[in-house]
């Protein structure tokens, strides 16, 4: 008991270590899938800035052209496009400072990145990731670059507004004209310039982030790699000692045990079956579980193979030694299917022969007298009513003889018991030897024997 308490002991931890690694496996290939996912959705994000950066220069340079045409022709409909043109980066630029505030307003970050040209999918890429990484590397100095055309765009609507109310006809002059002109050309230049430097951070940020992509990616298949190999492993070795545990429970238990295929045939026996049948161990396992049997214990289906449902229930089976004795084992056994779908079936097989023989020898003592040998009178009894009943049954006749030792009594005075216990001993000899083949005698008491005869008539009788 006290080694199956320590090899519990042993398996437990073993158990609970593989649990644990299983668990560290699977939560790190978690997270580094959600760590990737977080990643790629970056990416996205990136591309998406990479995008609406697309759009805030396409509209600052669309708003400078309407105003070069609108001091070159003074058509109101191109100071309008100009305005609208604007609006495309005063979008971005509103809802960055709506993302900017204390209390994030993503109602009307959302409403500016609109109007700034993203696409609406992207639109929650870009104020999730403008919120929660606008302060990392390159995101960071793209943001300050971004933060500079601030003042610039705001100084070209500032300039539309103007022009609105300077009247046409004063731009009909040259000098006011190539004033005007300048002022569009240098908030321009300065815009583009901001805007080059604007989209090289942001090209860098989408760069760090697909290496940082690469590198995640690598870095997971190579940690779930090495943990996979070491759970592996781990799973190795644990079934080997489970192996070598089982090998040695099998060889070197006290009952028998074998291993059996789908046909019977036995593929491996401890000594200890073989000591029950008296067979050398490799003798054994060239032999079959039909070869191991008495007829009569092998259960068959209607195919003629072993019915293992019902072969595997326990109970007490017969088995033939080797000279052919008979040898009783309670039988108990599990079948096994591999991958495959071969079945093999273990047994465990407890010789319990000698339960038995104690089994007869209890019946035989309660049934039989023990100082003569001959049955008693509980015996008696139970021989006459089955005679009673087969008379009733079949009809006949049968004679019960009652013999009564007179002045035994005088013996035991006389002689004393023990020759006494002799006299009735050699007494019930005589009777036995007396009576025919199927009678039988018993003795009632201590000097009262019962003699039967059966299918005899009383003459019959007095004649035996």
């Amino acid at each position: 008991m006290g080694r199956g308490k320590e090899q519990h002991r042993r398996r437990v931890p073993m158990t609970r270590g593989l649990w644990v690694r299983f668990v560290l496996l699977t939560g790190m290939a978690i997270g580094l899938v959600g760590l990737s996912a977080l990643i790629q959705e970056l990416q996205a994000a990136s591309t998406a800035w990479i995008a609406g950066q697309g759009h805030w220069s396409r509209g600052q340079q669309d708003a400078t052209a309407a105003l070069s045409r609108y001091l070159a022709r003074g058509d109101a409909h191109d100071l309008d496009d100009a305005r609208r043109a604007l609006q495309v980066p005063l979008g971005d630029l509103h809802a960055r400072l709506a993302l900017e505030q204390p209390e994030p307003d993503l109602g009307k970050a959302r409403e500016g990145f609109l109007r700034g040209g993203n696409a609406r999918e992207d639109v929650s890429r870009l104020i999730f990731s403008f919120r929660y990484a606008r302060d990392l590397g390159e995101f960071s100095e793209a943001t300050r670059l971004w933060r500079q055309t601030d003042t610039h765009l705001l100084a070209m609507q500032a300039l539309i507004d103007e022009l609105d109310k300077v009247p046409p006809q004063s731009l009909q002059q040259p000098r006011v004209r190539d004033h005007y002109m300048q002022r569009v050309h240098d908030l321009d230049l300065q815009l583009q310039s901001q805007a080059e430097a604007f989209s090289q951070a942001l090209l860098r940020m989408a760069h760090t982030v697909r290496i940082a992509t690469l590198i995640v990616g690598g870095f997971s298949v190579l940690i779930i790699t090495l943990m996979a190999v070491a759970l592996a492993r781990r799973v190795g070795k644990d079934l080997t000692e489970h192996e070598s545990r089982f090998r040695a429970a099998f060889y070197q238990a006290n009952v028998g045990m074998l291993k059996l295929d789908a046909a019977g045939r036995v593929m491996e026996a401890n000594q200890a079956m073989a000591d029950i049948l008296d067979y050398r161990r490799d003798v054994l396992q060239q032999m079959a579980l039909g070869d191991l049997l008495m007829d009569g214990e092998l259960v068959l289906d209607a195919d003629g193979r072993i019915d293992w449902d019902r072969q595997l229930r326990p109970g007490e089976l017969r088995f033939r030694r080797r000279d052919g004795s008979l040898v009783w084992g309670r039988w108990s056994g599990t079948g096994v299917r591999s991958a495959g779908g071969g079945l093999s079936v273990f047994s465990i097989i407890e010789d319990v022969s000698q339960n038995h023989a104690l089994a007869r020898e209890i019946e035989h003592h309660a049934s039989h007298d023990p100082l003569t040998g001959l049955i008693n009178r509980r015996e008696i009894e139970r021989l006459l009513e089955r005679a009673l009943l087969q008379v009733r049954s079949e009809g006949g006749t049968h004679s019960l003889c009652y013999i009564n030792l007179d002045h035994f009594k005088l013996v035991n005075d006389s002689f004393g018991h023990a020759a006494g216990d002799q006299m009735l001993r050699g007494f019930a000899e005589y009777l036995v030897g007396a009576v025919r083949d199927g009678d039988w005698v018993g003795r009632l008491g201590a000097d009262e024997f019962a003699v039967f005869l059966g299918r005899a008539s009383q003459d019959e009788a007095k004649r035996v």
